[in-house]
């Protein structure tokens, strides 16, 4: 063979090696992550879903569940926990006609239920099949319209009170994931928040019930390949004997004695499940085993991808927003609250490379980590009041537990504490943080003051790229439509518009104001209200507990101890 020829080959193989060591170090990279999460969200969405954990088919949107095959799929989902006796199966599914306007992160629905009883009379029991790699007999299952085979045993309806002696539920929340594609449905994909939850309620919220429960789980899954994922749990009757009104974190002012009883409940969750614990002879953690509890979703793994997204929001807009302008422009200043910390503003190129890498080193410290909620809010948890609503309250239960995962306590209650009233959060932090260690101390988990700041200040880097990047993409869609100029701190309604009331020109009234907003743009307006506190309260954590202080201690570790 030529000398050039085996020259070439040789430059070839070597190139072609090069290339295949680069293709594999990148494919295991967040980008390549937040990639695959693109192409789901594009092209597998809606597809055929077969559940991670159950093996059951799962139905993609609420219509799936009020359509011809809806009892076949709740029969499924039902029986495989068990919560279906031998021989009865849902009959009929019914949207019950409730509006639930907080699907951010969600499709959600109330469906009324109606079920039959199948096997008497020597009927064979109908069911769905479900598995990986097969169909749901979606005809087994009586249907109200379908016509039954000569000799068929028609099923025996349940009455209500049949139901209620039965334990069968007559109403069931439902949650899917977003079937719109856009921004949020991209977030949800990247940040795993149906895995996460799918995950929780399978493994941890039998285990933490006495302590932190949930409204009652009949089924929870997730499908990898299509991003889709269904829960069905019992409905909340907020506003309804005991249970209080639903709260909002944002339109509802805070109330110290329900925070209590919230950070106490959450620690005591925290102090648990914790990372680091070899408090017990066989290594078990709050009763998980220590390879369940290493199997649980990780902060580090869940948010790689959206610390990417992160970047690349930050290094559009935060600049503009740490000068309180938009775009570099000055607009509305009065609504701009917050202020960016001392020694900060001329590094935030430095900060938006180093964040990733920071945010590691806290995921990385056991001693500091544990399973928590990581969205907890009071509008994510149900209040109890007895005696007439005179009585003592009591913390009900929590929901929404997209973001669980282990994660460093730090990072976690600076981002719940963030959505706080920025007064409030200024009054009563040292207040709340005092009790979060006092609780974690109470339960064996002796947390330093000092650890524990350095750890929430320094987890402030990822909120402080996602919300001031963000905001600038929410306030420049209100601003074009007119509406950014319209908004006061602390309110997500519009301020009613002057010269815009009629024919005569007089302001209109609040109501005429309320008139003109639509669901999806009342929804940008309560996240731009959502985002400004977040940041305000950001920066001011940052400025009370010295992040930039803590920033070059960080620096200053061995890279090593960087994660």
């Amino acid at each position: 063979m030529d000398a050039p020829l085996v020259l070439l080959l040789a430059v070839l193989s070597a190139a072609a090696a090069v290339a295949a060591a680069v293709w594999a170090r990148w494919s295991l990279s967040a980008e390549a992550g937040l990639a695959r999460s693109l192409f789901r969200m594009l092209f597998r969405r809606g597809g055929r879903s077969v559940g991670e954990l159950s093996g059951v088919e799962i139905p993609t949107h609420p219509a799936a569940l009020t359509g011809p095959h809806g009892p076949a799929y709740l029969t499924a989902m039902l029986g495989h926990g068990n919560h279906l006796p031998p021989g009865i199966t849902v009959f009929a599914v019914a949207d019950s006609g409730t509006t639930i306007r907080d699907g951010v992160k969600g499709d959600k629905a109330l469906l009324e239920l109606q079920y039959a009883d199948s096997s008497v009379d020597g009927a064979t029991t109908p069911t769905a099949r479900s598995g990986h790699g097969r169909d749901h007999d979606h005809d087994s299952v009586a249907h109200p319209n379908k016509r039954r085979a000569p000799g068929q045993h028609a099923p025996i309806l349940i009455t209500p009170q049949q139901q209620a002696a039965l334990g069968l539920p007559g109403r069931v929340f439902v949650k899917f994931n977003l079937k719109k594609v856009g921004p949020m449905r991209l977030l949800v994909e990247a940040s795993e928040v149906c895995r996460c939850e799918a995950v929780f309620y399978a493994k941890v919220a039998g285990v933490i019930a006495d302590i932190l429960p949930s409204p009652r789980c009949y089924f929870a899954d997730w499908c990898a390949t299509t991003g889709e994922f269904v829960l069905v749990s019992e409905v909340v009757p907020f506003g309804e004997g005991e249970v209080q009104p639903l709260k909002h974190r944002i339109r509802d002012a805070n109330v110290l004695s329900e925070l209590k009883l919230f950070v106490v409940a959450g620690a005591t969750l925290n102090a648990r499940l914790w990372d680091d614990d070899d408090s017990t002879p066989d290594g078990t953690a709050g009763g998980l085993s220590r390879l369940e509890f290493n199997a649980l979703p990780r902060f580090e793994d869940t948010h790689r991808q959206l610390w990417v997204m992160a970047q690349l929001s930050a290094r559009f807009g935060l600049e503009y927003t740490a000068r309180n302008t938009l775009g570099g422009k000055i607009v509305h200043p009065s609504w701009m609250t917050w202020s960016c910390p001392p020694g900060l503003r001329g590094r935030i190129p430095e900060l938006i490379s180093d964040m990733p890498a920071i945010m590691r080193t806290l995921c990385s410290d056991a001693a500091l980590s544990a399973f928590g909620h990581n969205d907890y809010t009071t509008d994510n948890a149900y209040f109890l009041r007895g005696r007439g609503g005179t009585g003592a309250l009591r913390l009900g239960g929590v929901f929404d537990w997209q973001q669980s995962c282990v994660n460093n306590v730090g990072q976690e209650w600076a981002w719940n504490f963030s959505f706080l009233e920025p007064e409030f959060l200024a009054e009563h932090e040292a207040e709340l943080i005092d009790l979060v260690l006092r609780t974690y101390r109470a339960h064996g988990r002796r947390v330093r003051r000092v650890a524990f700041i350095e750890a929430y200040v320094l987890g402030t880097a990822q909120m402080f790229l996602w919300g001031g990047g963000g905001l600038q993409l929410i306030l420049r869609d209100l601003h074009g439509r007119g509406l950014f100029t319209r908004l006061a701190p602390g309110s997500a309604d519009l301020l009613p518009a002057a010269g815009a009331g009629g024919s005569q020109g007089e302001t209109e009234t609040e109501a005429e104001a309320e008139d003109e907003i639509d669901d999806a743009t009342r929804e940008k307006l309560t996240a731009a209200e959502m985002t400004r506190r977040t940041f305000h309260n950001c920066c001011a954590i940052m400025t009370r507990h010295d992040f930039v202080g803590a920033w070059q201690r960080w620096k200053d570790r061995p890279a090593d101890r960087r994660a």
